[in-house]
């Protein structure tokens, strides 16, 4: 025994048919991650900037040449601009500190600069930054 629709029920189901579709169409659209795009986390590191002070001494206690600097590269990209272009400040002799203004939250590697050293580089996340980041030099 069928069962017949009159125009009524039938404009009515096809009209609830397709906004259905549609609503499912966006929540799809709406779920579906866009690689281009940065991930929410991603995008509030990246607007986010700290001041960072680098504290470097000599393993021997001898004094740090002039002209010393301190260079820090971007890792990820969260680190925006950082990642192509590093960052440098010069090492106040007296002290062993150099210190970075607005720096993106990120991953970095710091690497201190100084005639006569090696340079041995150091990951840090800036991320879990709180306190003066200490580096040690050798010959």
């Amino acid at each position: 025994m069928a069962t017949h629709m009159n125009r009524k029920e039938f404009g009515f189901t096809v009209g609830f048919a397709i906004g259905l579709a549609v609503l499912a169409g966006i929540r799809s659209v709406a779920a579906q991650d866009d690689p281009g795009k940065p991930k929410q986390s991603e995008e509030k590191n990246a607007d986010k900037t700290i001041d960072v002070r680098v504290k470097v001494s000599t393993k021997g206690g001898e004094p740090i040449p002039d002209g010393s600097y301190v260079e820090i590269s971007g890792q990820e990209k969260a680190c925006g601009s950082l990642q192509e272009t590093d960052s440098t400040s010069r090492l106040d002799t007296k002290t062993g500190e150099a210190t970075f203004t607005k720096l993106p939250v990120c991953k970095v590697t710091i690497k201190a600069i100084c005639v006569g050293f090696k340079v041995r580089p150091k990951e840090t996340d800036l991320r879990q930054y709180k306190d003066a980041i200490s580096i040690t030099i050798e010959h």
